[in-house]
């Protein structure tokens, strides 16, 4: 072995062999100089083979030129050393000596030239090679020191290989510090570490180090605040942070911004720790917790009262390995109630039922993920979602292990945004058909609802959006919105009608959206000022709005009724519907399969009046309910009654265009005779293209409408369309309508009827009006 020198030569090492050592003699003896035969006795003396002394080596090795083969044989001694300590030899000497060599090797590699060459770059890659055979060096010596050098799973093993294996072997501090060393991750040792102390119940140091894997924490209260009695009895830490809230940030919008900075799902060591502690949930004692107080707080004292310079670590109670010890007391005392408690115990089955049950693989096994966590885990969970995990996160917890009220007012207290409320709380509600259940924790907290306006406003146009009209009504019936509510019902009876069906047929049975329309407008409470608050869940009408919606929609009953009476009786088909007024920008190539209503627009209305004159089994029959519409939504009535008279000649009813003209004329119409000349010339029109494409004559049929025209202009004009130029000359020349005479002359050379056209120029010559 070698023996240390004074300490001006603290850098060299001295063979164990040597007599100088003894003799008083320097250490310098081994240097070699000028005299060859003293240097040759140096070299016997100081033989490597029989001094392993490192210095030494170095020395000699300084003495020599510079070349990459000297740290080359240094990092294969050091590989040699390796292998030795593998085998089991002086660990803390090897160690040492390890470590020497690879520092030398990298020092020589650092003197390398820098010229751009091969040279270089073996250098480079040299010296890499010994920083990484250093930090593993480092790393052994770590272990040697602490006696866990055993631990490394074979020779050369990776620094990750090596912290793994002492994570099996649960030494931590060690397995942190080798991590920390090789430059690896420290969150996976600190997780495995926090995880350990939460299967053995040290749960406020798992808090620590579980603190230390997260980067974005919140936490809202200091870990070491918190006693076990406390803890378990009374949860107020999270609401601590919110009862500060000042009222005046509630003004700050819930948008789509993620608030404080959370992130939209949780990190996947959080649920791991959530399904940790779910799944150890046992009914905590309270007794056990004040004894694990009272063993901290003796650690402590005791930990004051030491004195020597020796450190005394203090270990948190293991909470669980004492409620395990704690129920085998029990049990071997006779006392079996912990387990009762756990366990369901089924009823006994009869032998016929046991085979039965070999044979059934589909036994219903009991839910154990329903049962009710202990309190204390409850807040060790909180714990960690409120600090460190999603909204969602911590929605759907509350929702699984608390109720409703939770759920909201986490969501109001932390200011969640309006989309996570909508999906994470609502729609959940919605599958589990708890709406009713959300509706009334609302308003207990706030009566009026306005505190969750924007959550529910939010609610309602994802529900439009996505044409849930039955969520959406019952959702504005339960918090009071009236004047939306008749909306949704006029939207729920107007809904798309599948193809195939008798469209007012089906109206007429959905007649009961509307009674309940008509029943929430007669809730609405009318203002003189029809402004409304957008925050606001109510939408305010004025008295005169809501008297035209309560007629429209009585209108609409009235008007299913009586179309669907006409639908039944044949009289009203889906060529009629397609025939009186053709749909004008291809509704039904569309794919749109809105049935018409008083709801739609100003054309469906059109249609609508067209349909109730042209489908009846008269055309009184419908005229008082078509004028009624015709007033009320203010509607171009000419436009209607033509195509009405056009129809009416199409479908061989040309003689109904006569009544049609007689009860325009009979009605308080402004300008009724006008209007009602107007129907039967746009009728008599219609009879000489039909009449023509049919290669029929027309003036009988044509002869019947023209007769009951009042106005000169309107015949004369019909009787041009119909050809029969004579009698236009004959009326123009009686009523002496010069214009109309024009036009008889032009009509009359077109067709080439001399005598006509004769007759009109001597007319019009005799009265100097010839142009």
């Amino acid at each position: 072995m070698n023996k240390k020198t004074n300490s001006e030569y603290d850098n060299l090492m001295l063979s164990s062999n040597s007599d100088s050592a003894g003799s008083g003699n320097t250490c310098m003896d081994w240097c070699l100089s000028t005299n060859a035969k003293k240097n040759e006795a140096v070299r016997a003396e100081f033989s490597y083979e029989f001094t392993p002394n490192v210095t030494l080596c170095l020395s000699i090795m300084k003495m020599h030129t510079f070349s990459l083969d000297y740290p080359r044989f240094l990092l294969d001694r050091s590989d040699e050393v390796a292998r030795e300590l593998a085998n089991g030899g002086d660990s803390r000497l090897l160690v040492r000596a390890r470590r020497s060599l690879l520092l030398a090797a990298a020092e020589l590699y650092s003197r390398a030239p820098s010229e751009k060459s091969g040279g270089m770059r073996v250098a480079e890659t040299g010296a890499a090679h010994a920083t990484r055979c250093l930090a593993h060096a480092d790393a052994m010596a770590t272990l040697v020191k602490h006696q866990a050098h055993h631990l490394v799973p074979h020779q050369g093993a990776h620094p990750s290989q090596i912290v793994r294996s002492l994570l099996e072997a649960e030494k931590w501090e060690l397995a942190l510090e080798i991590a920390t060393k090789s430059g690896l991750p420290r969150n996976s040792v600190l997780a495995a570490w926090g995880k350990a102390c939460l299967k053995a119940g040290c749960f406020k140091e798992a808090r620590r180090k579980f603190a230390l894997c997260f980067k974005n924490t919140h936490v809202c209260v200091d870990v070491d605040e918190l006693e076990y009695g406390k803890e378990a009895s009374e949860f107020n830490f999270v609401n601590r942070r919110l009862n500060n809230m000042r009222s005046s940030e509630r003004s700050i919008s819930t948008s789509s911004a993620t608030s404080e900075g959370r992130g939209r799902t949780n990190v996947p060591l959080l649920n791991e720790i959530i399904c940790m502690l779910e799944d150890m949930n046992y009914p905590v004692n309270q007794q056990l917790l004040d004894k694990a107080e009272t063993i901290k707080s003796t650690n402590e004292r005791l930990s004051t009262m030491n004195t020597s310079k020796k450190k005394i670590q203090l270990t948190e109670p293991a909470l669980n390995i004492m409620h395990m010890l704690a129920s085998v007391k029990k049990i071997k005392q006779g006392d079996y109630s912990d387990f009762q408690q756990k366990a369901t115990i089924q009823p006994k089955k009869t032998l016929a039922q046991e085979l039965l049950r070999r044979g059934n693989h589909n036994e219903v096994k009991v839910d154990l993920s329903s049962k009710k966590l202990d309190p204390f885990f409850y807040r060790e969970c909180i714990y960690y979602l409120s600090n460190y995990g999603s909204h969602v996160a911590n929605i759907m917890f509350y929702m699984k292990h608390s109720n409703l009220r939770e759920v909201i007012r986490y969501c109001y207290d932390n200011m969640v945004e309006k989309e996570t409320f909508t999906e994470s709380v609502y729609m959940e509600c919605l599958k589990k058909n708890k709406v009713n259940d959300l509706l009334k924790s609302m308003s207990d907290m706030d009566s009026s609802l306005e505190m969750w306006s924007e959550y529910i406003m939010h609610i309602c146009r994802t529900l439009e959006v996505g044409k849930k009209l039955d969520a959406l009504y019952a959702l504005q019936c339960g918090t009071g919105q009236h004047a939306r509510a008749s909306a949704s019902c006029a939207l729920l009876y107007s809904r798309p009608i599948p193809p195939g069906n008798p469209p007012f047929a089906v109206l007429l049975a959905r007649q009961h959206h509307l009674t309940a329309a008509l029943h929430h407008l007669n809730q609405c409470v009318p203002v003189t000022n029809k402004m409304s608050d957008p925050k606001s869940i109510q939408f305010h009408l004025d008295k005169v709005t809501i008297d035209n919606l309560m007629t429209t929609m009585s209108r609409q009953m009235e008007l299913a009724k009586y179309l669907a009476a006409c639908e039944a009786n044949g009289r009203l088909t889906e060529k009629v519907i397609n025939d009186v007024i053709p749909a004008q920008g291809g509704r039904k190539d569309d794919g749109d399969l809105r049935p018409l209503t008083l709801f739609g627009s100003n054309t469906d209305k059109i249609r609508i009046v067209a349909l109730v004159l042209a489908s009846g089994p008269s055309i009184e029959s419908g005229l008082d309910l078509a004028f009624k519409i015709v007033g009320e939504h203010k509607l171009d009535s000419m436009n209607i009654y033509i195509h009405v008279a056009k129809y009416l000649v199409n479908a061989d009813r040309f003689m109904e265009v006569k009544t049609l003209a007689k009860c325009i004329r009979a009605s308080n119409e402004t300008a009724a005779n006008l209007m009602s000349d107007q129907v039967l010339e746009a009728g008599t029109a219609a009879v000489v293209a039909r009449c023509e494409a049919r290669g029929q004559l027309h003036d009988e049929q044509a002869e019947l409408l023209i007769n009951d025209i009042t106005s000169h202009a309107i015949k004369i004009s019909c009787y041009l369309v119909c050809r029969n130029v004579s009698s236009a000359y004959i009326l123009a020349a009686k009523h002496e309508r010069t214009n109309d005479l024009r036009k008889v002359l032009h009509e009359a050379e077109r067709l080439g009827n001399d005598q006509v056209r004769n007759a009109c120029l001597k007319r019009l010559t005799s009265k100097n009006v010839l142009v």
